[in-house]
């Protein structure tokens, strides 16, 4: 699961955070802040992952 954290660290990609919730890794993603388009595997090493699209709060 190395290979997530480069998702959420890169400003470019829109994503602005992770979380885990029922054995899923979960990525927050806001469309309006993507520069550039990454593919997210939909699961790593036997872990489910789901994409959110939700606005980064302003308060982060």
């Amino acid at each position: 699961m190395c290979c997530l954290g480069e998702f959420v660290l890169s400003g470019d990609t829109g994503f602005w955070g992770v979380g885990i919730d029922n054995g899923e890794v979960i990525l927050y993603l806001d469309e309006s802040l993507a520069k550039r388009r990454v593919k997210v595997p939909s699961e790593v090493d036997g872990v489910k992952v789901r994409v959110i699209r939700a606005r980064r709060p302003r308060a982060l």
